[in-house]
C-alpha cells in the first residue's frame, strides 16, 4: 500500500496548481465572489454524507481496514450541516419553492456536482474493504486542497464580517487534517497493508481515476464561481437562479464502472483484460463475462478468467510482474511535472 499512498501524494501535488485553487488565494478578488460555486457544490456536498453513511460504512464487521473506514465515515457525515449554515452567512440561500429547487438541483447548473457523487458511489459501492480504503484516500488528499484554499477565503470574509465560516473555513480544515485516518499507528496500519500484484496495479488505477473526476470537478467549480452574479443571488433573484446555465463541457462519467474496465487505455497502464485480448489469449466475449463475475462476486479479474480455466494462473501473474506494473509503477517514478 505504500506505492499507493506515494503516487496519491504525487497526485495532490499536481491537484494543488490547479486553476480553482490558484482563483481561491487570490486576494484581489472579492472572497464571496471565490465562494460563489457554493450553490452548484451543494448536491456534491449533501451526497458525501450519505456516501459515508450507506456506501463506506457497513457495520457490524470484523475486518480491520472496514473497521477504520467505519470510524471516518462517522467523522464525515455531517459536515453538510456546516455548509448550510454557510450558505445562509454567504446569502446564497434563496427562498424558493419546492419545485423551483428540484428544478435548480437537477438543473445543467449542477451537473458535475452530481455526477461527482454518482462516481464515487460506482467506485466504492459493495467494494472489498481495501477499494473503499483507495478511494477514501485519494478523495482525502483532494479535500486536504480544497479546504486548504477556502479556508483562505473564508477567513478573509470573516475579518470583513464578523461570521465564522464552517464549512469552508478553519473548523473544517482542522477536522478534516485531524481525522483518525491521520493517527500515526493508522498511517503505519495502512502503509503496511500488502497488496497483491493486480490489486496494486487496481489500486493505481482507481487513484487515476479519482484524481481524474475532481480535477474535472473544480475546472468546473471554478466556472461557476466565476460566472455567478453574487449580487443578484443575494438579492433573491430567483430568476436568475432557474435560468443559470453551467453545462460540463466533458462528462465525467464513464460507461462502465471501476472494476469492469477491460478495455478503456489508461494513463498509467492498461488493465489486465486488455493485456490477454491483445496477446490472443482471452476473447473479448470471454473477457465480458469474466467482468461481469468479478461485478457480482467481487473476486479479481484474473481470479475469475484462471477459475473458467481460459487463462492459467501463472501466465497472468507473469504479465502482472512483467508487464502490467511496471507500467503502472513508473506512475511513482515519473517526475512530479508528468502526474496529473
Amino acid at each position: 500500500m505504500k506505492s499507493v499512498l506515494e503516487l496519491i501524494s504525487k497526485k495532490q501535488q499536481a491537484f494543488a496548481q490547479l486553476p480553482f485553487f490558484q482563483m481561491m488565494q487570490d486576494s484581489s478578488i472579492d472572497p464571496r465572489q471565490r465562494l460563489a460555486f457554493a450553490p452548484c457544490f451543494a448536491p456534491f456536498t449533501m451526497g458525501f454524507g450519505e456516501l459515508n453513511r450507506f456506501v463506506f460504512r457497513e457495520e457490524p464487521s470484523n475486518d480491520a481496514i472496514q473497521t477504520i473506514i467505519n470510524q471516518h465515515s462517522y467523522e464525515d457525515d455531517t459536515h453538510w450541516i456546516w455548509f448550510l449554515e454557510d450558505l445562509q452567512k454567504l446569502e446564497f440561500d434563496l427562498s424558493l419553492t419546492l419545485s423551483e429547487a428540484l428544478q435548480f438541483l437537477w438543473s445543467d447548473a449542477t451537473q458535475t456536482s452530481r455526477q461527482m457523487v454518482y462516481e464515487l458511489y460506482r467506485y466504492a459501492y459493495q467494494a472489498p474493504p481495501l477499494q473503499k480504503l483507495v478511494v477514501i484516500e485519494a478523495i482525502e488528499a483532494t479535500a486536504d486542497i480544497f479546504l486548504s484554499a477556502t479556508a483562505q477565503a473564508a477567513r478573509e470574509l470573516q475579518m470583513m464580517t464578523g461570521q465564522e465560516y464552517r464549512y469552508f473555513g478553519n473548523l473544517h480544515l482542522a477536522i478534516d487534517t485531524g481525522h483518525s485516518l491521520g493517527l500515526s499507528e493508522t498511517e503505519q496500519f495502512i502503509a503496511g497493508l500488502h497488496l497483491s500484484r493486480e490489486a496494486k496495479a487496481e489500486a493505481f488505477e482507481l487513484v487515476d481515476r479519482v484524481f481524474d473526476l475532481f480535477t474535472h470537478f473544480f475546472e468546473v467549480m471554478l466556472r461557476a464561481a466565476e460566472k455567478t452574479d453574487i449580487d443578484r443571488l443575494s438579492a433573491g433573484d430567483v430568476t436568475y437562479l432557474k435560468t443559470f446555465k453551467l453545462r460540463s463541457k466533458s462528462s465525467i462519467a464513464q460507461p462502465i464502472p471501476f472494476q469492469s474496465q477491460g478495455t478503456d487505455p489508461l494513463p498509467a497502464g492498461k488493465p489486465i483484460g486488455t493485456y490477454l485480448v491483445e496477446a490472443g489469449l482471452l476473447t473479448s466475449s470471454q473477457l465480458e463475462l469474466a467482468l461481469h463475475e468479478q461485478n457480482r462476486t467481487a473476486r479479481r479479474l484474473g481470479e475469475v478468467i484462471s477459475s473458467q480455466g481460459w487463462v492459467n494462473q501463472q501466465t497472468i501473474e507473469y504479465l502482472m510482474e512483467k508487464v502490467v506494473l511496471p507500467e503502472r509503477e513508473l506512475v511513482v517514478e515519473r517526475p512530479l511535472a508528468l502526474v496529473g
